[in-house]
C-alpha cells in the first residue's frame, strides 16, 4: 500500500468504516457491562410508622404554609430585560432562607452559584464512597414578572403572600 494513491472515494470508505468498527466496538462493551452488572438487592422500607403517621409534620402546616408566605414577599423576579434584574432582592430571600431555616445551614453546605442561585449538599453517612446513593431535589427562586394589564385580575397583590 506504499506509494500507492487513494481516490477521495476509497478514503472516504475507508473514514466510514472505521466510524462503523468503533462504533460497533463501543456498543459490543456497553451491552457486555449491562449484562455483566452485579444485581443489587433492592431494600425494604418499613412502613409501618408511614401507615400511622402519613404526614409526620400536619401539625405544622400553619408554621410551614406562613413562611412560604413570607417568602413570597421577595420580588425575585426573572425579567427578560436583564437591567430590570434585582439582585439585591435575591440577596435578601437568601439572608430569609438562612434565618428561617437554621438547621438546615447547620447540617448542609451550602454553596452561591453566580451570586444569585443556592445550592445544598446533603452529605450522608457514605458520602464520598462507593455507597453513596446521591439524589438530587431541585427548585428555584426566581418567579415569572406578573403583566401590568393584569393586576387588576388578581384579588390580592402578587408578592402579598395570603395564605387562605
Amino acid at each position: 500500500c506504499v506509494g500507492r494513491v487513494w481516490s477521495v472515494g476509497m478514503r472516504k470508505s475507508v473514514v466510514v468504516a472505521i466510524i462503523v468498527a468503533s462504533l460497533g466496538v463501543l456498543v459490543s462493551v456497553m451491552v457486555s457491562r449491562a449484562l455483566n452488572m452485579e444485581r443489587k438487592e433492592t431494600t425494604q422500607v418499613d412502613m409501618s410508622t408511614f401507615e400511622k403517621h402519613p404526614f409526620p409534620n400536619l401539625h405544622k402546616v400553619d408554621e410551614i404554609s406562613h413562611r412560604l408566605a413570607k417568602a413570597l414577599h421577595f420580588q425575585t423576579i426573572s425579567h427578560e430585560n436583564r437591567e430590570l434584574f434585582n439582585g439585591t432582592a435575591f440577596l435578601e430571600l437568601h439572608d430569609f432562607i438562612r434565618n428561617e431555616y437554621p438547621l438546615t445551614h447547620e447540617h448542609l453546605e451550602r454553596k452561591i452559584i453566580n451570586s444569585y442561585s443556592l445550592l445544598y449538599i446533603w452529605k450522608g453517612k457514605n458520602f464520598g464512597t462507593q455507597k453513596d446513593k446521591p439524589f438530587l431535589v431541585a427548585g428555584h427562586l426566581d418567579v415569572v414578572s406578573v403583566p401590568e394589564d393584569t393586576l387588576d385580575k388578581w384579588s390580592v397583590d402578587p408578592f402579598e403572600g395570603v395564605v387562605k
